[in-house]
């Protein structure tokens, strides 16, 4: 699992990820996508790169998304592969893990949120 974090304006972080969210994969990245929703505002996750998502897999991003909400921001997961994207909805968590087809997408719903 490879990943990137960006802080963007507006207390914005950008977290890239790629690979298999399985055990091994959120091992390698629990502690940096901890770190930064614990520090951001709102927070986008490129998903595009993301080619299976594991039960400890959405248990590592609902962990970043409450530590944001916290803040009173937002987490949105960007172009998930239809895989990963039935995953989520199938596991009733699509209201929790919002998720949009693109960049422009996610900064909307952001902005929706804080208004």
């Amino acid at each position: 699992m490879r990943h990137s974090i960006q802080k963007l304006d507006n207390g914005l972080t950008l977290i890239e990820l790629s690979g298999r969210l399985d055990v091994a994969g959120s091992a390698a990245v629990d502690l940096p996508v901890s770190s930064a929703c614990g520090g951001a505002r709102n927070v986008i996750v490129d998903m595009s790169g993301v080619e299976f998502l594991a039960s400890i897999g959405i248990r590592l991003l609902l962990s970043g998304a409450k530590l944001v909400k916290r803040r009173g921001g937002l987490l949105v997961l960007v172009a998930p592969h239809e895989q990963v994207a039935q995953t989520i909805e199938m596991s009733g968590l699509a209201g929790v893990l919002p998720m949009a087809d693109d960049m422009a997408q996610a900064h909307e719903m952001i902005d929706g949120a804080a208004a």
